[in-house]
């Protein structure tokens, strides 16, 4: 009963703020005009142009199998420096490049097929939530601020942030991870053995890129096509969002 009650309460406020938000809009239309257009001269002028080139080439990359690739080198490091399984390097290097909301949904996509726990999920988030490098440096630093230095400052600042909440959140809930690791560091690890690991990542890495390039399948062609329509619909996606918060705002 109280579940029920809250819900039309919810309902109700939700759609008081949305007649609200539209008798605003009536009762002051040029403000909302030029707040608007406000809005979409940033879109065009400085997020368009930054962002749609490296959506396009990260469509791309995930289509050659790079990603993949790149992921697969990583996996070593993530069980040390995060406890987290290694297919979490996916995550962070798609969050890497291209910025929100990827780490989120695709770590929601690997909890939900259950190839990393809740506890796991929650410790990626920490790190895997970041904005992507072309943004802070294309539509914020020179876009916005007209500085390259300071776009820099952004990156660096964001991404040693992010890798230290990593870093600081890695014993949250990771007893189990724990214990393995001290039974690991009991066995002997010859130099020779390093190295065989060494060369069989890379060559794991090769195979996991011409596997996802064989289950992409598509021709060049048709790859850079569909990057650049999947590119701008998302981007007239975030557009919409810039506009309806410019006039809310």
């Amino acid at each position: 009963m109280k579940n029920m009650d809250f819900a039309k309460g919810s309902s109700l406020f939700q759609g008081l703020i949305a007649f609200m938000f539209v008798s605003a809009i009536i009762i002051f239309p040029l403000e909302s005009y030029q707040s608007a257009l406000s809005g979409l001269n940033i879109f065009l002028q400085s997020v368009f142009p930054a962002l749609l080139p490296f959506f396009i080439t990260s469509e791309i990359m995930i289509g050659l199998g790079v990603v993949d690739f790149i992921s697969v080198l990583l996996n070593p490091i993530m069980e040390p420096l995060f406890c987290c399984p290694g297919d979490s390097s996916f995550i962070w290097v798609m969050s890497m490049t291209s910025g929100y909301p990827a780490g989120a949904r695709l770590t929601a996509m690997f909890l939900k097929h259950k190839r990393i726990t809740p506890y796991e999920a929650q410790r990626i988030l920490t790190f895997s939530s970041t904005s992507g490098p072309l943004f802070m440096m294309g539509a914020v630093a020179i876009g916005m601020m007209g500085t390259k230095i300071g776009g820099l400052i952004i990156l660096l600042s964001h991404y040693i942030a992010a890798l230290f909440l990593g870093l600081c959140f890695r014993f949250y809930h990771s007893k189990n991870y724990l214990l393995n690791k001290t039974r690991s560091i009991s066995n002997k690890v010859t130099l020779g053995k390093l190295k065989q690991e060494s060369n069989q990542v890379l060559l794991n890495a090769i195979l996991a890129l011409s596997k996802a390039r064989k289950e992409d399948g598509r021709p060049f062609g048709q790859l850079i096509g569909d990057a650049v329509r999947n590119s701008v619909n998302v981007l007239w996606t975030v557009g919409g969002f810039i506009v309806l918060f410019s006039v809310l705002i």
